[in-house]
């Protein structure tokens, strides 16, 4: 009875120790950059990330999980999109900003763009001139739209290999008065997103 009470711990120390351990940089820095885009140059990309499984309730949601660490931001999230166009597309997301609601517009939208014009030129910063930035400000789904596309000047991953290809890094802010489509809110959001895509999974 001593053996058997003494390894279960160990048994339980091993399978703790074996998880993956987030990279070690200061969020909102180049670190931070270079980390998530090591991370999702892997074969399993972001999977270093992964922290616990998200959830809608009581029910656990397939391939998305809450990061273990946040690049910028307070929190990040993974995401696997099965099936897109022939390939799986990975991603790993971080919120800059929300605000609910119309009130204090200019106010809110003031706020929202510092906060992705501090991402955006920290990452232009980091990646240098091997990296081109692309700006839209039209999205026929909200009434105010800010988006900064990265992409290699080599040109887009992938793109000999895929009919279609993501954005690798962008940054992103909009507004809509309305409920946005399939339940989102209404009011302000701002987010950074890094995306990478594979050949579908067997």
């Amino acid at each position: 009875m001593k053996t058997t009470a003494f390894l279960l711990p160990l048994a339980l120390i091993a399978a703790c120790s074996s998880a993956a351990s987030p990279p070690d940089f200061t969020a909102n820095t180049c670190d931070a950059v270079n980390a998530v885009l090591a991370a999702g140059s892997t074969d399993n990309p972001y999977s270093v990330f992964r922290g616990e499984p998200a959830m809608l309730g009581d029910r656990v949601l397939d391939d998305k999980w809450v990061a273990n660490k946040a690049a910028f931001g307070e929190t990040c999230q993974i995401n696997i999109m099965r099936n897109m166009f022939g390939a799986d597309i990975y991603t790993y997301s971080c919120d800059l900003y929300s605000s609910p609601g119309s009130l204090n517009k200019d106010e809110k939208e003031a706020e929202a763009r510092a906060e992705i014009n501090r991402v955006k030129d920290t990452i232009a910063s980091c990646l240098g001139d091997d990296w081109v930035m692309d700006e839209s400000t039209e999205d026929p789904d909200v009434e105010i739209y800010q988006k900064y596309d990265f992409e290699p000047v080599s040109g887009r991953p992938g793109a000999d290999e895929f009919d279609f290809t993501v954005d690798p890094i962008y940054v992103e802010m909009s507004y809509t008065p309305f409920m946005r489509g399939r339940g989102g809110p209404s009011g302000w959001l701002a987010k950074v997103q890094f995306q990478e895509q594979r050949k579908m999974a067997e």
